[in-house]
């Protein structure tokens, strides 16, 4: 059904709406599109609204024989108030971006000869999505990349802040496509007839320019204009509707001064993920994440950096289990710091160690005592409260000075005889 809203406004939709007597949208970078308007309801429609979730809405304006689509989305909530025997409509509606908002996913891409643009690209098609990149803007990841928890929405504005970008929602296809990197425009005259808001701030050593503008033409984001020598860029625009009137707000800004928030909220240092070995080189580990189902994503080798340090020089094996941890915000500066044996036994206490050693020596780390043995016939205990020797053969305590022993209870047993000389 399309419903005409005024002189050269349009809007298409399947919602049973007789008039609509203001709208407001918004389009700013990472942020989905929102449409909201208030109309009156046609009661032919019934007086439910879950059957019109998700359907779709497209506002157009036909001006000088030509059509530009102003917001094209699906509706995402409405609710009905009654006044007496009229009935009004509220509905809100977005950009079909918010589609690639739902879908939590897991992956590491470990191969640094790609872009981040071609990494989102890959993400965005295995949610349905589709993404124009900006290679102007676009830049190799040169580390690991990890997709953790995450939307693929939110994981493209994490990457596009890490480069210092911005992403773009489309809101004209209807489909759930974006830009990786600001909207390649066209040039558009100074807004003549207007004043500007001028927004000044610090920013470094620089400064951060904005302007805020109003005009009766409709612009997109990534068009821009000269103003006072400068490159100024449209980065967010707001049209309404009001009393058959349509006008629009801009902001814009230079993009040669833009800086967005790199801080990575959501991803602190000290996470970590669970993997396979599959090659050691020297000190350094390859993995198989269980994240990208035990496949390898790429040739990126990690510094093993053990927990309990590395003074035998031990290397884990291939095919142990081994667990990758970051020492950065965002997932970056990882090391393996912990491995586990695969043949082991689940239920096996990982407190109980032993260290064997050439000969039949070894050393034995329990919950309760550090044992010392030399083959079955000699041992040293330590424990928290005792301290042990047991041996085959000869035990000789010697000293230069004193030797003292004091404990309540002193025990010494032995099957021949036992001397105590002095001189």
């Amino acid at each position: 059904m399309i419903l005409e809203l005024a002189d050269e406004v349009r809007m298409e939709s399947d919602i049973p709406i007789r008039q609509v007597e203001w709208f407001r949208f918004f389009w700013k970078p990472c942020s989905h599109a929102v449409f909201r308007a208030e109309g009156v309801w046609d009661k032919a429609g019934g007086h439910g609204t879950e059957q019109y979730d998700e359907s779709s809405l497209k506002v157009w304006q036909v001006k000088n024989n030509e059509s530009r689509i102003l917001f094209h989305g699906y509706i995402r909530s409405m609710e009905l108030r009654y006044h007496g025997q009229s009935s009004r409509v509220m509905l809100e509606a977005v950009s079909a971006s918010e589609r690639l908002d739902r879908r939590i996913g897991n992956r590491s891409f470990q191969n640094t000869g790609r872009t981040y643009g071609e990494i989102v690209r890959e993400v965005m098609e295995r949610t349905g999505g589709s993404v124009i990149s900006n290679p102007k803007q676009d830049k190799k990841i040169e580390s690991p990349v990890f997709c953790c928890g995450e939307t693929g929405w939110q994981f493209t504005n994490r990457m596009a802040k890490r480069i210092g970008s911005l992403v773009i929602p489309d809101i004209e296809t209807g489909r759930p496509n974006l830009w990786f990197g600001m909207r390649e425009g066209k040039e558009i005259p100074c807004f003549l007839k207007t004043d500007y808001h001028v927004e000044v701030s610090a920013l470094g050593k620089g400064r951060r320019i904005r302007l805020g503008a109003e005009d009766r033409n409709f612009y997109q984001t990534g068009d821009y204009m000269t103003w006072m020598g400068r490159k100024m860029t449209i980065v967010e625009v707001e049209g309404r509707l009001e009393h058959g009137e349509l006008t629009f707000s801009y902001v814009l800004e230079d993009q040669a001064g833009f800086r967005p928030d790199s801080h990575e909220e959501g991803h602190p240092a000290g996470r970590g993920f669970w993997g396979n070995v599959r090659k050691v080189k020297g000190e350094m580990v390859k993995l198989a994440l269980d994240m990208d189902g035990g496949e390898e994503t790429g040739d990126s080798y990690y510094p093993w950096y053990p927990e309990t340090g590395n003074v035998l020089y031990a290397t884990p094996e291939e095919g142990a289990r081994a667990f990758l941890c970051f020492f950065e915000e965002g997932e970056r500066e990882g090391a393996v710091i912990y491995t586990r044996n695969p043949k082991q036994k689940e239920e096996r206490d990982y407190k109980e160690r032993e260290l064997h050693i050439k000969g039949g020596n070894k050393v034995c780390l329990g919950k309760r005592d550090v044992k010392f043995c030399r083959g079955r016939k000699h041992r040293l205990s330590l424990g928290d409260g005792s301290l042990t020797f047991d041996t085959s053969k000869r035990l000789r305590i010697m000293a230069n000075g004193k030797i003292r022993m004091k404990a309540r209870q002193i025990i010494i047993d032995t099957p021949d005889e036992v001397n105590i000389c002095q001189g």
